[in-house]
């Protein structure tokens, strides 16, 4: 993570908070460092969404390009995020109180995971909110 980190952010990780988070892992007061490979999985995500759109617009061509629609499909829009969201959801809300407690916008990479670590604290505190309505409201049909 230390080499995707400095290639994509160029600088440096800065030094541990305290021994007992870095103990932990959450070594700095960095959003996209403390998240380490669960960054990577989060991107992965977006990417087989992505693919799953344009593919549908070609799915009625050829039914190879529709079997692929179907397993990008399948598992880009909910079975995926909801696991994710749902299992890693303490080391988010960890790594999203330690950015903001911190704030830097300094550099052009410190500026990009600040924004990341804001928008992922509007969906970890208001993504349960809206799972919790969402299931009322559709109750019945489950």
């Amino acid at each position: 993570m230390q080499r995707i980190w400095e290639w994509f952010f160029t600088m440096s990780p800065g030094t541990p908070l305290n021994s007992s988070l870095e103990a932990v892992g959450f070594e700095t007061c960095y959003f996209v460092y403390n998240l380490g490979s669960l960054f990577l999985s989060i991107i992965y995500i977006f990417i087989k969404m992505v693919t799953a759109i344009i593919l549908r617009f070609f799915r009625r061509k050829n039914k190879k390009v529709k079997a692929v629609w179907r397993w990008f499909n399948e598992g880009a829009f909910w079975a995926t995020p909801l696991a994710l969201y749902i299992e890693s959801y303490a080391a988010l809300v960890m790594a999203v109180i330690l950015a903001i407690k911190q704030p830097t916008f300094e550099e052009p990479g410190q500026k990009i995971q600040m924004y990341l670590a804001y928008y992922f604290a509007v969906l970890t505190f208001a993504g349960p909110v809206f799972f919790t309505w969402f299931m009322y409201k559709n109750f019945d049909r489950f």
